[in-house]
């Protein structure tokens, strides 16, 4: 597996992470919102 595969793979893991993330605050945003 050459770096730039690895790097790609990388790449693809993070922008996975942090699209769950960002489901995740879209979800708990409007409870949030409630308790203040």
């Amino acid at each position: 597996m050459s770096v730039l595969a690895r790097f790609q793979t990388l790449i693809f893991h993070l922008v996975v992470l942090a699209s769950l993330d960002f489901s995740k605050i879209r979800i708990l945003e409007p409870r949030i919102r409630e308790k203040v």
